[in-house]
């Protein structure tokens, strides 16, 4: 019996590894919203990438990393939220990933996307990124 759960416990590790690999591994496709916003972080004169996967943190990927300090930068689409009652808020998912990044030492900032469509020029949303 005991061999056998040491042989299925072995199985097991190895598929979490091999999800763990493919998660960390997945193309990303940023958004133009994504891609907006970075170049305005870009314009700031602050060096930052876009579609980051942080080995650190178990495989996530941020839309723009900036890494001096360690700011994740989430470019929210719609699919981040969820509707209450009070409106739009961030789905479970949205919020988790978050908590796990502020654990781990990231200072996580959102940029929900009706905010970002909201700016008219590219003066609004350079005092909008200042402001993050």
């Amino acid at each position: 019996e005991f061999i056998r759960s040491a042989k299925a416990l072995s199985e097991l590790s190895k598929f979490a590894d091999r999800c763990a690999e493919h998660f960390a591994t997945a193309p990303q496709n940023p958004s133009q919203l994504q891609r907006s916003v970075a170049a305005v972080i870009r314009e700031l004169g602050m060096e930052c990438k876009e579609e980051v996967v942080l080995v650190d943190a178990g495989g996530y990927s941020v839309d723009v990393l900036v890494e001096d300090p360690r700011v994740a930068v989430e470019v929210d689409g719609p699919s981040h939220y969820v509707q209450d009652p009070q409106g739009l808020v961030p789905s479970g998912s949205t919020m988790l990933k978050r908590q796990q990044l502020k654990a781990l030492g990231y200072h996580v900032v959102s940029v929900p996307f009706w905010e970002w469509r909201g700016l008219r020029s590219a003066l609004d949303k350079r005092v909008y990124v200042q402001q993050l």
